[in-house]
């Protein structure tokens, strides 16, 4: 994900004009999800969500847009098309008074590793474990990721994040 991410940012900076600056933000997740109900698996599942911000700065004037991304090759036809739609709405945008691009220089790559337990061994602790309450909640667990890049150059800074989480709500009661 982290390669595929720079390498759209990159992608889209080979694609500006001149006085065009590109800010890319990436917010996604992989993650796997159980339901539980009267002390049994009632829905599992997984989840993989990217997104992708894409803000364009010319001159003065800014706008952004948001995509999905499928960590594919066909992401960056999409990210092109998108920086081609920003290009049209920016240039009908009056100028931003307010308009503030960082310009020190700070980059960060940070990860935080856990330990998950492999989702099918947790819902067999949880169902067996259970046996004598009547349980109901729900668990996930995944990574997250974070990202930030510009077109400024790269010493302006690119961020990182990459962090694994967990997240349980259960409630039980003692069986009649």
């Amino acid at each position: 994900m982290k390669d595929h991410f720079f390498a759209l940012a990159e992608r889209l900076t080979r694609a500006m004009t001149a006085n065009e600056i590109v800010l890319c933000y990436l917010s996604a997740e992989r993650s796997d999800f159980v339901r539980f109900n009267k002390s049994r698996v009632r829905q599992a599942g997984a989840v993989e969500q990217i997104y992708l911000s894409i803000r364009l700065v010319s001159g003065r004037r800014q706008a952004s847009a948001t995509i999905t991304l499928s960590n594919a090759p066909e992401d960056t036809g999409l990210a092109l098309a998108t920086l081609t739609r920003l290009r049209e709405t920016v240039s009908q945008l009056p100028d931003d008074p307010w308009l503030l691009i960082a310009d020190k220089p700070v980059s960060t790559d940070t990860v935080r590793r856990g330990r998950l337990p492999a989702a099918g061994q947790m819902i067999d602790d949880v169902v067996r474990e259970s046996k004598q309450v009547d349980l109901a909640g729900f668990h996930a667990a995944g990574v997250s990721y974070r990202a930030f890049a510009n077109s400024l150059d790269s010493a302006t800074g690119t961020k990182w994040i990459r962090s694994t989480w967990t997240g349980v709500c259960i409630s039980t009661r003692t069986k009649p």
